[in-house]
């Protein structure tokens, strides 16, 4: 059985991970400029995104799915019947 917190090997690991940045302004939050969410990665290095220095607000996440390979499976199946 794996530790508290981890995952079996039966389940489909997806992972998305998402960066949000941002300032405080008198005490009230602003996004970036074009938005909080700041993507990973690129097709292309120079599609890159760049933080401001001026954004002191940061916080990476990853967000994981819960579905076994099974339950994928029936997921799927389910909306190609639809």
């Amino acid at each position: 059985m794996p530790p508290a917190g981890a995952l079996s090997a039966p389940l489909v690991l997806t992972c998305i991970n998402a960066h949000r940045t941002g300032r405080l302004l008198a005490g009230q939050f602003f996004e970036s400029l074009g938005g909080s969410l700041v993507h990973s990665r690129t097709i292309h290095p120079d599609m890159a995104e760049a933080v401001a220095v001026e954004d002191e607000i940061r916080t990476f996440r990853v967000s994981t799915n819960t579905l076994s390979a099974a339950q994928k499976r029936s997921l799927l199946a389910f909306l190609d019947s639809l």
